[in-house]
């Protein structure tokens, strides 16, 4: 039976109790409520008829109490975690696992806690088989590389720890208790340094180190008794509601141990040479809702808010020296990490995520300087809100707690000044390379989008001229026989 799947969720927060509630808003929406804990949060989701999800990270903002509401028996109330859990598996439609034999338990080892161990290993191959890690080998050995250094420092304990990179454009980072941690791409995109990135690595490997992600699955398990650890990472990783269930049940350890994963990583930080007070910078960069296409990091957790995290960090930078000392590894981490910020802007157009490839562009540009490629995927962010007022109205509305579609008419307004900013960005990465092949398409597709034919072929034409065997070059081909005829 084939099954309708949300477009887009948007959940709103009140002081009210209802739970698993849903009623048709009209125009295709549906307005769903479920309880957590002391609140409830409210979903609306539009319903897409080609039957596909295309979710994102969940906004939130207060609401005012429908007294109106019927209320369900007790027994329709979920916990929260099980809420996700059930949630997302209707999302992606995921197929029951079949039953995996028992795993025996290592000697001295809780079977409960060998059984995780062994998911999470099987969680990392799936990651790897759905080509969702990002496998250029020299991105690969330098994340690896911090990892191991901050680890080091640290002195923790535990599992054999390994670092690596997803491939996904929002801003987050997590572990597996087998002492694996995972850093989004997205992330990469927007911190600026070697020793931002070291922190969140030793961040995320306390909480290995002192059980805390080890506790969270464990939890997990208690309210989700068929989930298994694939699921939790590998399932929302792969399917478009991105990461709803991995960042509800495990980014979530609680205000308290993020507070000791901080303090640790602090210590770990200026313990392996790395300046301090770059774990300060690395709250405002990671906690930016203001910025274009940005959001709060690590959403649906309980870190505290970033001011209260920098006021504890220059607290514990305090006896270390006050953080001034040591390296930062700017340079190091720019050439590093130039690759992968250009595929996470890519990745991040690809998933109409225009506003976010905007704001990664031009942080990028900032850091970095005139670059060609850079200008070009700023060009195609403008040139795609132009396009898409719809998709960029769906982005705006993530960001703001919103219904989509209300910011569809302001966008729409906004075409002629979207358009001239694209232009310029790629007449700009012409000056730098007259060569440069995108800024040809990215022209020659604006060209389109405004309806000058002539211009139009004559920019697609150059492009196809030097674009070889690009992955591409059947689109534009057929985008040229359209102006053509």
């Amino acid at each position: 039976m084939m099954i309708a799947k949300p477009y887009n969720a948007h959940f709103e927060r009140s002081s009210t109790g209802h739970a698993a509630v849903a009623r048709s808003c009209g125009d295709g929406w549906w307005e769903e409520w479920v309880r957590v804990g002391d609140r409830e949060w409210r979903r609306f989701a539009e319903l897409a008829l080609d039957g596909r999800a295309r979710c994102s990270a969940a906004a939130r903002r207060e609401a005012p109490a429908d007294p109106s509401r019927p209320r369900p028996s007790a027994a329709r109330r979920m916990p929260p975690l099980l809420w996700s859990m059930a949630l997302v598996a209707t999302l992606l439609g995921c197929a029951a696992r079949p039953a995996a034999p028992p795993t025996p338990a290592p000697a001295g080892v809780d079977p409960d806690v060998a059984e995780l161990l062994v998911e999470s290993e099987q969680a990392e191959r799936e990651l790897r088989e759905k080509g969702l890690v990002d496998d250029e080998p020299a991105l690969q050995a330098y994340v690896d590389s911090i990892g191991r250094r901050v680890v080091s420092a640290g002195g923790l304990g535990g599992p054999s720890y390994h670092f690596a990179v997803l491939r996904d454009p929002f801003v987050n980072a997590f572990a597996m208790p087998n002492g694996a941690v995972y850093v989004h791409a997205g992330l990469l995109a927007r911190i600026e340094s070697e020793a931002q990135l070291a922190y969140v690595l030793a961040h995320e490997a306390v909480h290995v180190a002192r059980g805390h992600s080890l506790a969270r699955l464990r939890y997990v398990r208690s309210v989700t008794t068929k989930a298994k650890i694939a699921d939790i990472f590998v399932g929302a990783l792969a399917g478009p509601m991105i990461g709803l269930t991995y960042a509800a049940s495990v980014n979530g350890h609680g205000q308290e141990a993020e507070a000791e994963a901080d303090r640790e990583a602090i210590r770990m930080l200026v313990g392996a040479g790395y300046r301090g007070e770059e774990a300060v910078r690395t709250f405002a960069l990671l906690d930016d809702p203001g910025r274009p296409g940005g959001t709060s990091a690590f959403l649906f957790s309980d870190h505290p808010a970033a001011a209260e995290r920098e006021t504890a960090a220059r607290a514990a930078l305090s006896p270390l020296g006050g953080g001034a000392a040591g390296e930062d590894g700017r340079d190091r981490y720019l050439f590093a990490s130039r690759g992968v910020s250009l595929r996470t802007i890519d990745l991040a157009l690809q998933r109409q995520l225009y506003a976010r490839a905007l704001g990664d562009a031009e942080a990028a540009l900032a850091r970095r300087g005139a670059d060609p490629a850079l200008l070009c995927q700023a060009g195609e962010a403008h040139r795609s809100m132009a396009a898409d007022p719809e998709g960029a109205a769906r982005e705006a509305a993530l960001g703001r707690g919103v219904r989509p579609g209300k910011d569809v008419a302001s966008l729409r307004a906004r075409v002629d000044g979207e358009r001239a900013a694209a232009e310029a960005a790629f007449r700009r990465a012409l000056g730098l390379d007259p060569s440069f092949g995108p800024a040809h398409r990215g022209l020659g597709l604006l060209a389109r989008d405004r309806g000058d034919r002539a211009t139009a072929r004559a920019e697609l034409s150059l492009y196809l001229r030097d674009a070889g065997v690009a992955a591409d070059r059947r689109a534009i081909e057929r985008v040229l026989q359209e102006v053509s005829s």
